[in-house]
């Protein structure tokens, strides 16, 4: 692309970022829809309870996205095999099965939480993923962080429990049996969300690892990674097959993508929306570094829970929205002292599996 490198680098940033945006804003909004909306029969019928579904198959999901993006990285290395990064760098597929098997586990516990929760908040408590990556980096990696890392931890948990417990008592207000068992459903959707963090903390401090022991380039880690994922998940697919048969979760999704309306449609551009997104995001952290990329990341978690609010019409109460500040804060406080404090020496991390930090 001759005429975007002959840009000024002002420009092309600009680029970039809006992209980005466009891209993984239009990944959250299918990411919610696939997952909380019934899709109509395409045939009519007379019973309607037998006209509308809900997409229940996470696993089917994820082994499409992860299958194109390691699809996609490997055409584009082959298109660009001549070049010098592709010919320096030589990294087996073996070194990426582990954090790719915790990543591939990880996922599906994050959609099985939306069953309790809403997106927005499942969006708002995984942008509290520095904190299961830094308690698995100190407990299991003895690192040690910075005091302002620290104290926006503090920030970002006090958000998430100001969010959850202003719900709790809305809830409460207007009825106090459904309002306990509300509480409940949320904390433990929370609890999910909490685990599939630990397990996120777990991959991205073996990605960092691999980065610094190997150097791999953005398309290896792209193509291993999603590679691994995607033989986990169809071994799954293919055992839930050899169990329950025609019930099986990957022929009771292929009726679904074929059978009614606009399924087949979301999961294209869906997967479509994670590779560009991947790609895009790798060509922003080489030529502007990952500081520029967390800043858009943080933005964009918060544009996401504006735009399912408003699209979706979740209700967010005037405390719950002072919770969405104190999380946001905590992630600026971060990045602002990390820009300030060590503007030369903030490396590369590890290039997230969706292209963002809210993936599922």
């Amino acid at each position: 692309l001759e005429w975007f490198e002959g840009l000024i680098p002002e420009a092309r940033l600009v680029i970039y970022v809006l992209s980005l945006y466009a891209v993984f804003m239009t990944w959250g909004f299918l990411q919610e829809r696939i997952t909380t909306t019934r899709y109509l029969m395409s045939s009519n019928t007379a019973d309607d309870e037998a006209i509308s579904q809900k997409w229940t198959f996470p696993m089917v999901l994820n082994t499409c996205m992860t299958a194109s993006s390691s699809l996609t990285a490997l055409v584009v290395e082959m298109v660009f095999k001549g070049s010098t990064e592709q010919k320096s760098h030589s990294v087996s597929y073996k070194h990426f099965w582990k954090f790719s098997l915790f990543a591939a586990m990880a996922s599906p516990i994050g959609y099985f939480s939306l069953k309790y929760i809403s997106y927005p908040m499942m969006i708002l408590t995984k942008s509290c993923k520095p904190v299961p990556v830094m308690f698995v980096g100190v407990v299991l990696y003895q690192k040690s962080y910075q005091w302002y890392k620290y104290a926006g931890v503090v920030l970002l948990c006090g958000g998430i429990s100001l969010f959850t417990a202003a719900k709790a008592v809305s809830n409460v207000n207007s009825a106090v049996s459904e309002g306990d068992t509300d509480v409940r459903m949320q904390l433990f959707g929370l609890l999910l969300v909490v685990l599939n963090l630990c397990l996120d903390g777990v991959t991205n401090n073996e990605q960092d690892h691999i980065f610094t022991k190997l150097q791999p380039t953005p398309l290896q880690m792209m193509k291993y990674s999603n590679g691994w994922q995607a033989v986990y998940l169809s071994a799954y697919l293919i055992f839930d097959m050899l169990i329950n048969g025609s019930q099986c979760d990957l022929l009771s999704s292929i009726y679904m993508m074929f059978h009614f309306n606009g399924v087949f449609r979301d999961l294209t551009v869906f997967c479509l929306c994670s590779c560009l997104g991947q790609l895009i995001l790798f060509g922003l952290i080489k030529e502007f570094g990952s500081l520029v990329w967390i800043t858009v990341a943080v933005s964009r978690q918060l544009f996401t829970i504006l735009l399912s609010v408003f699209i979706f019409g979740h209700h967010i109460n005037l405390w719950q929205w002072g919770g969405i500040l104190l999380v946001f804060a905590g992630l600026s406080l971060e990045i602002g002292l990390t820009y300030l404090l060590k503007p030369k020496t903030v490396k590369s991390v590890a290039i997230p599996r969706d292209g963002s930090d809210t993936d599922l």
